[in-house]
């Protein structure tokens, strides 16, 4: 069953990605999404695949692992208004782990190609867009000890010295 715009659009007004952009924009992004369901257990795409679509998962979740020495480690579990695959596009790399979903997991998609017209298009999205993917990398080398198996940072905030 499809997901009505005006569903998408709602479900996207409240993700904070989106935060700053016009109805019209969010409509018209919503509009060129693609909606695809997938089955548990079953693979998004595979490290090392080409990074072609950028993704927001709508219901259900998905598990982001990679393998390493013939051992799965787990690195996220995503739920509803997560979204993943930017950073791939962005600085035009392979994937970098392996997403599988979970139960009943329906995400919206854009192509490569829309997702680099639309941020190029909206300062504000591509903004949040810097934001987050600044935030993931700070994460990862700052390896939080108190993060815990199901949680993922998506935002780190540090103040600056010239700030009051």
């Amino acid at each position: 069953m499809a997901i009505a715009i005006d569903s998408r659009v709602t479900f996207l007004k409240k993700l904070h990605l989106f935060h700053g952009l016009p109805e019209e924009t969010i409509r018209s992004i919503a509009e060129k999404m693609t909606e695809v369901s997938y089955p548990e257990d079953e693979k998004v795409f595979s490290e090392g695949s080409r990074a072609d679509s950028f993704f927001i998962v709508y219901s259900g979740a998905v598990r982001v692992e990679r393998t390493r020495r013939n051992k799965k480690i787990l690195l996220a579990k995503l739920v509803s208004g997560d979204y993943f695959g930017e950073e791939a596009i962005l600085s035009h790399r392979r994937r970098s782990a392996d997403v599988i979903a979970e139960k009943g997991t329906t995400l919206l998609a854009l192509d490569a190609k829309t997702f680099g017209t639309i941020l190029r298009k909206n300062r504000a999205l591509h903004s949040n867009i810097e934001v987050v993917v600044s935030s993931r990398k700070l994460a990862r080398k700052m390896r939080f000890k108190w993060l815990g198996k199901d949680e993922v940072v998506c935002l780190i905030v540090r103040k600056h010295h010239l700030m009051l």
